[in-house]
């Protein structure tokens, strides 16, 4: 076995050149011996590659140790051709000045010749709403009116009230009423002490004394007959017996 001297590899004695790397062995010279009888093989020629398998070294002969490779140290660029010059100042870039935009050109303000004008827009106004009166509640004083009323329309006999005051017809054996309906027609269905009539807290109240024809107030509601004191409000109409009477608050 021969051993390349460039590679390290072994190769066969009669190798020319390394199966390994293909440099020449420097035994490609020599021409072994060869019986007779066997014809003379040509040498391979120089860098004749052949696809065949590299011998396997025998296990007996020595496996020389690979070339030794130069230790590089510490130093991390060992074997580099880099040049750094810590001397050298790093260039420093100069600003460049940002290029000023143009101007825009002024406008004109001046109006345009045969421009029109539009005309100014005239704002119209909601009227203001109609004020609606509103109406005074009539406040329940110290006196009332009774106006008397036939065929539904009041007639020219008033009959006025304090705040306290009895509806009847005058009797000598029962005395005079502060309100005497004697002498009307009506008299006839009215009680000598028929009714009552009281201002009491604002409020006008009418009240039965126990009459045979009753007394009634009629409002929006229709008519009611008195079983007890009854509100009576200014407008609404009251009845004793048959006669019939607007009440209206003085």
């Amino acid at each position: 076995m021969q051993q390349c001297p460039t590679c390290g590899s072994l190769n066969p004695d009669n190798a020319d050149v390394c199966a390994d790397c293909g440099m020449e062995l420097p035994g490609h010279g020599a021409t072994p011996a060869t019986p007779a009888s066997v014809p003379e093989t040509p040498a391979a020629a120089p860098f004749d590659f052949a696809p065949e398998a590299a011998p396997t070294p025998d296990a007996s002969s020595p496996v020389p140790d690979p070339a030794p490779v130069e230790a590089a140290g510490n130093d991390p660029f060992a074997g580099s051709d880099w040049n750094f010059d810590l001397n050298k100042t790093p260039a420093v870039e100069e600003p460049v000045a940002p290029t000023p935009e143009p101007e825009a050109p002024p406008v004109d303000a001046s109006p345009l010749p045969n421009a029109i004008e539009s005309a100014p827009t005239q704002v119209i106004e909601p009227a203001p709403a109609p004020v609606i009166p509103t109406p005074t509640p009539t406040v329940p004083t110290g006196s009332a009116k009774l106006v008397l009323k036939r065929g539904g329309a009041p007639t020219g006999d008033v009959f006025t009230i304090g705040p306290s005051a009895t509806v009847g017809r005058f009797d000598p054996e029962s005395g005079p009423v502060d309100v005497d309906l004697a002498q009307l027609p009506e008299s006839v269905y009215i009680s000598r002490h028929h009714a009552e009539v009281n201002l009491r807290d604002g409020q006008w109240l009418v009240k039965d004394l126990g009459s045979r024809n009753g007394t009634f107030v009629k409002n929006a509601a229709g008519f009611t007959r008195v079983t007890g004191e009854t509100p009576v409000a200014n407008g609404d109409e009251v009845a004793f017996g048959n006669a019939r009477f607007e009440f209206q608050i003085a």
